[in-house]
């Protein structure tokens, strides 16, 4: 029983007997069905999906519609258009509306409009109009919106309307939304010349209380003579935290597997237990991922990191600070590392306390580079003169995602604000950096403001005494997923053209700018022409020499009628990979073999031609995001398993379904899409998913 009795990751499923139910789920369910909007916002990992699979369940039995959007499956570097177009499709498919596989058509003949009033006239005039009965439409993962590469202030805005058009329009009393996040309320309208985001109630989501959670003690029962007693002193541990609370239940449900049931002589130390399995070497120990969730939320942002890790220690030291509901303290909130009580801050619980220590916070804060506190120090004077407080603090949070705290790169990109300053409205910073970068920087970087600092990392990489060919396609991989950091000389390479940085042992790109420079395009284009460099020596170098090899033998033999030549033997391209080339290289061979044969072509040519195009096709696909389970479209993952395991390809196939499902961005995308197509699974013969 104790096995299978916990759930740990992702939603709790309906049926689960480990669901708690909370204060929230009755508030969460009468507002929803009396058609009031309803946000549930705070830290990972602390029930909120599970809350509305739970809720949604009850509203369907009241004869409520109701769809889930997950707003982090859409992708985050889409335009505009494509973002609110693949928004729109998903509502269509979810209600099973008139216009489904003819969504595109309807999108493009309003194309004269802006993609929010397409949305908002699908909304009104199909959407309330085929759906009679009430709808509840819930965005979850709600803060993956505030790292999309254009505002989302009028999604927020528009939300509001729909909101405002019920005395006018009764359709609208039937339409309800709520939001799921790791967010505050503040963040979802950013321009401060518009109204904030007011309307909606605010669903508290506190951690299991004992009484909420002595359902938990029967997954214990069957091994200790006291379970109530064992989950006691684990709430003592972990603050009533959901997904701690269960994860520790189930380690001590199925620790003690094969040494009977607890006796009175032998208690479990529930923290010796809780010391030895979760707090001692907790990076090796923490899975499913939690405390390093916790760790890269408070570290992600250089600037507001630091301000939180210095906050944190004060806490750390006096036990407790006010709350004053300042900006940092909200974000300290959302790590889900300290939880507020009677106006106060404090410390969740005795795990972080343990894990997150004073030793920790210290280390942490040593790590900042002394550059770094240089670039923000040489931020604030430069834009002292030319902006406010707001705006400095603003673009002094911005700046460095952009140039990873490189000094030169920073002082052009904060020339290049000044320059502009009249378009940096306040609460619009984002969006408008983004686009003087873009367009003064990364558009034709050679000809462009940093191009003397650009060209110096470029030919840094490419100096032909190292191994350019192999690091550009490690470096490539990097760009496309993660990459272990080891002692490999291309990686190193890498490291000391300070394009790329070691980051919790993985490799990543240091500053956004790089990676728009020097993108996949770009190391596709330097690629092909090392291949063609390659081609072309070898050739000149085999046409000297067989020359020379065959006027040699023809001075050896008799002259006389050369025989009929003999066809063609089907060539080694046709029945294997050639990974000493590029895939779009084996590509253009197999096709200029094709050309030449017309119809003779062989059947082994066609299918290794049309495996190699379907690899080529997933791995565009996956750079773009669109890994698994996409609206209206086969993803990168689906196109893989296209490919039979009988196949010399499917091993590279296989290298990339791995990859991707080892992503915790395309993970769950991918689950869903094997649900869908068992037959996937063949991509992981080797290593299947659990479900």
């Amino acid at each position: 029983m104790a096995t299978n009795f916990y759930h740990i990751g992702g939603s709790v499923p309906l049926e689960s007997p480990s669901y708690i139910k909370r204060e929230a789920d009755d508030l969460f369910y009468d507002y929803l069905k009396n058609g009031q909007y309803c946000y549930v916002l705070n830290s990972r990992q602390m029930g909120k999906s599970s809350l509305w699979v739970q809720t949604q369940k009850r509203l369907k039995e009241d004869n409520i519609d109701c769809a889930t959007i997950d707003l982090s499956g859409i992708g985050k570097k889409l335009s505009e258009d494509i973002w609110y177009r693949v928004l729109f499709e998903q509502l269509v498919k979810r209600f099973d509306l008139s216009i489904r596989e003819k969504e595109q058509t309807w999108w493009d003949e309003r194309a004269y409009k802006s993609p929010i009033n397409r949305l908002d006239q699908f909304v009104e005039e199909i959407l309330l109009k085929e759906v009679s009965r009430p709808i509840v439409i819930c965005f979850d993962e709600i803060d993956s919106v505030l790292s999309l590469i254009f505002s989302t202030d009028d999604f927020f805005a528009w939300l509001r309307s729909c909101h405002e058009k019920r005395p006018h329009n009764r359709d609208y009393q039937r339409l309800t939304f709520c939001m799921l996040g790791v967010a505050a309320v503040s963040n979802f309208i950013q321009d401060n010349y518009r109204s904030p985001f007011n309307i909606g109630q605010d669903i508290r989501l506190s951690g299991f209380t004992i009484r909420d959670a002595r359902k938990l003690a029967e997954g214990l029962q069957e091994k200790f003579i006291e379970p109530q007693r064992v989950l006691e002193e684990v709430i003592d541990w972990t603050g009533g935290q959901p997904f701690l609370t269960q994860k520790i239940c189930n380690l001590i449900s199925t620790s003690r597997t094969g040494f009977g049931r607890e006796s009175a002589a032998t208690p479990i130390n529930v923290g010796d237990f809780i010391q030895s399995q979760v707090i001692s070497n907790w990076v090796s120990q923490d899975s499913p991922e939690h405390l390093k969730t916790i760790r890269n939320r408070l570290l992600n942002k250089r600037v507001t990191g630091k301000r939180m890790l210095k906050l944190y220690q004060e806490i750390l030291k006096n036990g407790e600070i006010t709350d004053d509901g300042s900006p940092d303290q909200i974000e300290l909130r959302l790590t889900g590392l300290v939880v507020q009580d009677r106006q106060k801050l404090k410390v969740y619980n005795k795990i972080y306390r343990n894990v997150f220590n004073e030793t920790w916070v210290t280390t942490e804060l040593n790590k900042i580079p002394a550059y770094y506190e240089r670039v923000d120090q040489l931020a604030e004077i430069l834009l002292r003169t030319e902006f406010d407080e707001n705006q400095r603090a603003a673009l002094i949070e911005e700046i460095p995602a952009w140039t990873g705290g490189n000094l030169e790169l920073t002082i052009i990109v904060i020339l290049l604000l000044i320059d502009n300053k009249n378009e940096l409205r306040e609460g619009q910073e984002k969006p408008v950096i983004e686009q003087l970068i873009q367009k003064n920087i990364v558009e034709n970087w050679l000809q462009n403001k940093a191009a003397d600092h650009l060209q110096k990392i470029q030919n840094s990489l490419l100096t032909p005494d190292k191994n350019v060919r192999s690091t550009l396609e490690i470096y490539q991989d990097i760009l496309q997923g993660r990459v272990l950091a080891d002692n490999k000389p291309e990686k190193l390479a890498l490291q000391q053209a300070e394009l790329v940085i070691k980051n919790d042992d993985y490799l990543e790109v240091i500053n956004r700018i790089y990676q728009e420079v020097f993108n996949v395009q770009w190391v596709k284009q330097e690629l092909e022409k090392l291949v063609k460099e390659e081609n072309s020596t070898f050739s000149s170098v085999l046409l000297v020499l067989g020359t020379f090899i065959i006027l040699f033998l023809l001075s050896l033999l008799p002259q006389r009628t050369p025989d009929k030549e003999p066809s063609p033997s089907i060539t080694e391209i046709c029945t294997k990979r050639d990974f000493n080339i590029s895939l779009e290289k084996n590509i253009e061979q197999l096709q200029d073999l094709q050309k030449q044969q017309g119809d003779q072509f062989y059947y082994k040519c066609g299918t290794q031609l049309n495996e190699l195009r379907l690899i080529q096709q997933a791995v565009g696909l996956a750079t773009n995001n669109f890994v698994a389970n996409v609206p209206g479209r086969e993803g990168a993952f689906e196109i893989l398993c296209k490919i039979p395991p009988t196949s010399d390809n499917f091993k590279e196939a296989q290298f990339w379904a791995k990859r991707w499902y080892n992503d915790r961005a395309w993970k769950s995308d991918i689950d869903r899409a094997l649900q869908d197509n068992l037959d996937c699974q063949k991509l992981f013969v080797q290593n299947p998913p659990n479900f």
